[in-house]
């Protein structure tokens, strides 16, 4: 019993110290317009998205990102060039997801990408579900930072300058392809009383494998 608790632990205190050194911070986005796929320019504004398919994307740029996809959470890479002479107004309950059906769907808050994502662990072995949960801890840890970091966020856009972030919008299991759909951002100048609406059309098929997990705890 002994040999086994001692077992027990020693990978324990091994788990906790390799995903505590794992964590990479994601690489910056790109700040050149020309390097996504999907972009609009109007009136010195230029909006540049890219949409993340594919769980071997999303393993490259985020932590956990097997995580995402199959939990019907869609990211969406996002640069905002300013090229006025004024400063814009961003804000993200003004980024936008709109089907081809006309429904429209608001970008998720960081808590709430975190819950649809985290790792969780249930049932199991003693030994297993103490190390699994930590490793899932870890995870979790990994991903909140992720969020932190490179969620789009509220921020005034001065002249010459650019926004970048990551939208993530919750998808239902009968979505199967963002054609016909497009990302609709609202930017506003410092009154607030002109804005500026750019609408960018989406394309690509979603994965059909999405949600074959069970939802996460």
């Amino acid at each position: 019993m002994r040999r086994h608790l001692l077992t027990t632990m020693v990978l324990l205190v091994f788990v906790l110290n390799t995903t505590a050194c794992s964590y990479t911070p994601p690489k910056p986005a790109s700040q050149r317009p020309e390097d996504y796929p999907f972009r609009v320019s109007k009136t010195g504004l230029t909006v540049a998205v890219r949409a993340f398919l594919s769980e071997e994307q999303l393993k490259e740029t985020l932590s956990g990102g097997e995580d995402y996809l199959s939990n019907n959470v869609l990211p969406i890479q996002v640069l905002i060039r300013n090229d006025t002479q004024d400063e814009q107004l961003l804000r993200t309950s003004f980024v936008r997801l709109v089907w081809s059906d006309g429904s429209i769907r608001s970008a998720l808050t960081p808590s709430e990408t975190f819950e649809a994502v985290k790792s969780s662990v249930a049932g199991g072995a003693i030994m297993m579900g103490v190390i699994g949960a930590a490793a899932a801890s870890s995870q979790n840890e990994n991903i909140m930072k992720d969020l932190t970091t490179v969620t789009l966020k509220d921020t005034n856009i001065s002249p010459r300058a650019s926004a970048t972030g990551f939208a993530f919008f919750k998808l239902s299991k009968g979505d199967t392809s963002l054609t016909g759909t497009k990302l609709r951002v609202i930017l506003q100048n410092p009154t607030g009383l002109t804005e500026t609406i750019l609408e960018i059309a989406l394309g690509g098929d979603l994965p059909k494998s999405r949600g074959a997990v069970p939802p996460k705890q």
